[in-house]
């Protein structure tokens, strides 16, 4: 074995394994050969012709290795370098503009959110303002229907009372008039003679022409009885009377409207036949 600043390699320690084999091989071998000389001498002494057996042991050389490569020199790993300011300020540049860009990203996420929750309380007042508008016209419209059936019953009451109105200066008028009529066919009656042919049920319609103040302008027989003589008779009634002095108490439209021309009819209800 020797001494070296390297640790041997597995090719070198099998070299030196078999040369200490080689070694141990042949003490062996010399040992052996000792033992049966000894043996030999217990015989009788023969002429021994010594024999000398140098023996020497053999240290086998390692066979030459071939130099090592050099290792490879480490280079030192280089020493971190203080950053130079203008590394430094352009990095605290790059920060601030980070933190810049964050900030107005932040902003703007920020603008957003309130932008989108002022559209939903816009969205949520239109819509509120939508259901009040409706409701204001569901009640204007529930006021306008209201307000239309109350004219209609207004206007409803109106015709009615219009029509009671007209029922009752109609049954004034139709008063007034019977009232008038019958003056007149009083006057008439007082004045007619009928003729001995006369009968309970003969009939006759005269149409009486008035002028000015209830006098008596035209007289004729509009439904005739079948008799003359008492057609003519009723007639001749008429034209005795002559004027009917009382329609000038009359309102001039109602003379007009009414006693202008008049229509009588004459029965002889008197009569017994």
């Amino acid at each position: 074995m020797w001494a070296t600043d390297r640790l041997p390699s597995a090719r070198e320690w099998r070299d030196d394994l078999i040369a200490l084999a080689a070694s141990v091989l042949l003490h062996g071998l010399l040992l052996a050969l000792l033992v049966r000389h000894w043996g030999a001498a217990e015989r009788p002494p023969e002429a021994i012709v010594p024999r000398f057996v140098e023996a020497e042991l053999l240290q086998r050389e390692p066979p030459a290795q071939p130099p090592a490569p050099p290792a490879a020199k480490r280079e030192p790993k280089p020493q971190a370098q203080a950053p130079s300011p203008e590394l430094e300020r352009r990095r605290a540049e790059e920060e601030a503009r980070r933190r810049e860009l964050e900030r107005r990203r932040a902003e703007e996420e920020a603008r957003r959110r309130e932008l989108e929750r002022r559209r939903a309380e816009e969205e949520a007042r239109r819509r509120e303002l939508e259901r009040r508008r409706a409701e204001e016209e569901a009640r204007r419209r529930e006021l306008e229907r209201r307000r239309a059936e109350e004219e209609a019953r207004r206007r409803e009451l109106e015709a009615a009372l219009a029509r009671e109105e007209a029922q009752r200066a109609e049954a004034e008028r139709a008063a007034l008039v019977g009232t008038y009529v019958d003056y007149m066919a009083s006057l008439i009656a007082a004045n007619w003679s009928r003729p001995p042919s006369a009968t309970r049920d003969m009939e006759v319609v005269l149409k009486i022409t008035l002028g000015a103040a209830g006098r008596v302008t035209a007289v004729a027989v509009v439904q005739s009885s079948g008799n003359a003589a008492f057609d003519q008779s009723a007639e001749r009634a008429v034209w005795q009377v002559g004027q009917f002095s009382r329609l000038k108490e009359l309102d001039p439209a109602v003379y007009q409207r009414e006693f202008r021309t008049v229509y009588l009819r004459f029965r002889p209800l008197d009569l017994r036949k």
